[in-house]
């Protein structure tokens, strides 16, 4: 959304600015903040009666229809490019410079290049140099590419060996190679929960 043509809306006092939030569990942390602000909630998730509506599924931002003044947390259209972890890096290397500084680096192993470059990495060798992501273990996320990490566990590991023979193995439609690999965050951001003993990692897309 163009933001210069929400802001006259947005400049109204907090206690007349109205948000919607349809998210789940482990997202309410956002409608605390808002609530906070002093943002009034409205609690009809289907009402078009809103400055600022947070949704958890993008297919809900897809067909719904937008006045210039109202924002919402999704792009129109992201869940092709979201959901499928092997596009969202060739969109990345669309613009390396600017995908280097802040998305760990990753393979889609299903490419002979692709798999070159993982394995030159792996050795001590990365093209480009990360920062914390660059640390001693040598910790990689396996991953198929188009199946949700919430459905299907990702596997972590530090042995290339294991990483190359779980990439061998079949995957849920009897494929070999599907995988992608990506650098772990072995220093991440926590967030503290609503459980003040507890810190989490978070995900922002």
């Amino acid at each position: 959304k163009d933001l210069s043509k929400a802001s006259g809306k947005l400049n109204r006092p907090p206690a007349e600015r109205i948000f919607i939030f349809a998210g789940v569990e482990t997202e309410k942390a956002v409608r605390d903040i808002f609530l906070r602000w002093g943002w009034r909630e409205n609690p009809d998730v289907d009402s078009r009666s809103f400055d600022f509506k947070w949704c958890h599924d993008v297919r809900f931002v897809d067909r719904l229809p937008l006045d210039e003044s109202q924002l919402v947390n999704r792009f129109r259209g992201s869940r092709a490019i979201l959901d499928s972890k092997s596009k969202l890096a060739a969109y990345l290397g669309c613009c390396k410079l600017c995908s280097d500084l802040f998305f760990p680096r990753q393979y889609d192993l299903s490419r002979v290049a692709e798999l070159r470059r993982f394995l030159c990495d792996f050795s001590g060798m990365p093209e480009q140099q990360q920062g914390d992501l660059s640390c001693t273990a040598n910790v990689w996320v396996v991953k198929h590419p188009d199946i949700d990490g919430g459905k299907v566990p990702v596997t972590v590991l530090s042995n290339l060996q294991q990483i190359l023979a779980k990439c061998a193995c079949a995957d849920l439609h009897g494929e070999r190679w599907q995988y992608v690999v990506q650098k772990y965050v072995e220093k991440p951001l926590l967030v503290p929960s609503r459980c003040d003993s507890i810190a989490m990692k978070t995900d922002l897309r």
